[in-house]
């Protein structure tokens, strides 16, 4: 569990802008600051860093310009440097688990070898008294590079997490029985994390974001101009959404909840919206974090471009 008086950053590093929020802990969590910067050019090139110092300082500069004195950090690598796979496995002592979790490793993540960082995290604890866990891999040398970035930041790095449990985090006290899908449009990438029953049922990234839709939402509802960039997006959605149904005897997604710096186009939810046939929310709450907004200098919808920051800060420091 949580232990009492976290104080912890959560650390989103994207495609076009680094958040940073501080989060603590005594009976429930308190946002105690944020930022927000630009990601210098060429320091990632496909969520590998190639600039270690410049990202390094980058980070440094906007911890001071914001007064943020915090040193414990909690950073993810994107989805297509990581392997995940959701399993079930019997109820079973974490002892007993952390060895099942290398030898269920070798069968279900296809490229295991000894430069293979597995890591496990307890999903949740079923009704039959089964484990839904969440099984990641990732390179050695992925690691040390933002370990050691963040290192060079002056930080004291906690973990590296996996960003549809950051999602799922932050999500969880949505009030939808019905299964859900999260949809994160950033800037070059679209994350989907489906949740069934209070967990992690799969995820998936699509490699179109932002930046290449925004002109296409523009050009889509002013003329009847048809995009095949939109299109693409629709039907990978759609593609995913399908494996859940066939999955799940027919049972469908029932909501789109919505994030990230897409979810503040207003034309692009509705696009989505219709083009799917699934109703979709945008609208942003955390009943499990104090916010003072006017202190912060924080709208409520920009929440949104902090939602992967804040899940990765709710990991906490474990105990």
């Amino acid at each position: 569990m949580l232990g009492t008086k976290n104080s912890i950053l959560g650390i989103d590093i994207g495609t076009s802008n680094i958040k940073i929020v501080h989060l603590k802990q005594n009976e429930k969590w308190q946002l105690v600051n944020w930022a927000l910067t630009k990601t210098p050019k060429n320091v990632m090139v496909n969520s590998r860093i190639t600039d270690r110092n410049k990202l390094a300082l980058t980070l440094k500069d906007v911890l001071s310009q914001n007064n943020i004195k915090e040193k414990k950090a909690v950073t993810a690598v994107s989805n297509h440097r990581i392997i995940t796979r959701y399993i079930t496995l019997p109820n079973m002592p974490l002892n007993e688990l952390k060895e099942a979790v290398k030898w269920e490793a070798k069968n279900h993540i296809p490229i295991f070898n000894d430069n293979l960082l597995i890591d496990t995290k307890v999903l949740k604890r079923t009704d039959d008294n089964k484990l839904k866990i969440v099984l990641a891999g990732l390179d050695k040398n992925t690691s040390s590079e933002y370990l050691n970035m963040l290192l060079d930041a002056g930080l004291d790095p906690i973990a590296i997490d996996i960003y549809p449990v950051a999602l799922e985090r932050c999500f969880s006290s949505l009030d939808i029985e019905e299964p859900y899908c999260i949809m994160d449009i950033g800037a070059s990438l679209t994350k989907l994390v489906i949740i069934k029953d209070g967990y992690i049922y799969a995820d998936n990234i699509i490699h179109l974001g932002i930046q290449n839709l925004q002109g296409n939402i523009i050009d889509y509802f002013n003329s009847n101009y048809t995009s095949p960039i939109l299109n693409e997006l629709i039907e990978e959605i759609n593609r995913f959404l399908q494996f859940f149904s066939s999955q799940n005897r027919g049972k469908n997604i029932k909501k789109l909840v919505l994030t990230g710096g897409g979810a503040l186009w207003k034309g692009l939810v509705d696009f989505i919206t219709q083009e799917l046939g699934i109703p979709s929310a945008s609208e942003f709450d955390l009943p499990d974090i104090d916010i003072d907004f006017k202190t912060l200098n924080l709208k409520k919808e920009d929440l949104h471009i902090l939602s992967n920051a804040i899940g990765l800060a709710m990991r906490g420091v474990v105990i």
